[in-house]
């Protein structure tokens, strides 16, 4: 007799449909709780990965405004000391790292020239 699929129409008379039944209910059971697993799995890492991708996101909009903003206030300093900057030391302030632009910035109080400031 071939197994029926469903408990209650097992022949428990038959060990071997029994045994076949019991057997492919376990495998059921397993695919459904690895399936489960997976997709539980999947939703925990694209929760975990877009808390990271926002977090590093802040991290760098936040260091990117800083940076923009000590770009402001170094422009706003020559600008107020020597008048328009000319293409070149724009390009050379842009290029510049974060510990340059803040000595750029100490170097406008005492500097008699833009150059100076550029350190060209």
């Amino acid at each position: 007799m071939a197994p029926r699929g469903e408990p209650w129409d097992l022949d428990l008379e038959d060990p071997k449909e029994a045994r076949d039944m019991l057997s492919k209910r376990m495998e059921e059971w397993r695919e459904e709780a690895r399936k489960q697993g997976l997709e539980q799995g999947l939703e925990q890492g694209l929760e975990q990965g877009l808390e990271q991708g926002l977090e590093q996101g802040r991290r760098e909009g936040s260091e990117e405004g800083r940076r923009e903003a000590s770009f402001e206030i170094l422009f706003s300093l020559i600008t107020a000391k020597f008048g328009d900057l000319p293409d070149h030391a724009r390009e050379r302030i842009l290029q510049a790292s974060e510990t340059e632009i803040r000595e750029m910035a100490r170097s406008v109080l005492v500097a008699d020239s833009l150059e100076d400031v550029l350190g060209d």
